[in-house]
């Protein structure tokens, strides 16, 4: 399992920049593309260390989970997505989804939001349900398993439990094949 930290969010995981949308400070810059070639050569590199691994999962949390989910759309090195209450709000992200191919089709996609996270006055915001249940159905379409769960709370609750249950199912799908 690698971790990355220090990420600056809205920086880093930005997949084109963009004006403020949550807060008057940030700085959507668009810098995803970056960040995954960063990615890719550690886990490249990692796997010279420990070996090939049977599966390969990129999982993130909120622009973490809108991240994950892009990473399918410009890599072919993830077997399976896991999307954590992901900010697949970012505007045009829907489009962008919906209109290019993946480098290579995940065996498996997992989406999760908090039951209370779109009661929020933030229009963008307020689309996230919507954009990940039609997310699940478009990818239902391209015959990728997927699942959308809802989780208890807001944003902010169990972040560390949504993504193992994301990392569990994403595990067990896989070897169902």
């Amino acid at each position: 399992m690698l971790g990355f930290i220090d990420l600056n969010w809205n920086q880093d995981l930005s997949l084109w920049p963009h004006d403020p949308i949550v807060q008057k400070t940030d700085q959507f810059s668009g810098g995803a593309d970056h960040f995954l070639q960063i990615v890719e050569e550690t886990v490249k590199w990692s796997k010279t260390i420990i070996g090939e691994t049977p599966y390969t999962i990129v999982a993130g949390y909120s622009m973490g989970g809108l991240f994950a989910l892009y990473t399918s759309y410009r890599s072919a090195l993830f077997d399976a997505i896991v999307c954590a209450s992901g900010s697949v709000w970012y505007p045009d992200f829907y489009e962008y989804a919906t209109a290019h191919s993946m480098k290579r089709q995940p065996r498996s996609i997992y989406l999760s939001l908090g039951k209370k996270e779109t009661n929020t006055r933030n229009p963008y915001l307020q689309k996230t349900a919507s954009i990940m249940e039609k997310l699940e159905t478009f990818y239902h379409r391209l015959h990728i398993p997927c699942i959308f769960q809802w989780n208890p709370g807001n944003h902010f609750a169990d972040a560390d439990l949504r993504l193992a249950k994301g990392i569990f199912w994403s595990f067990q799908e896989m070897n169902k094949k």
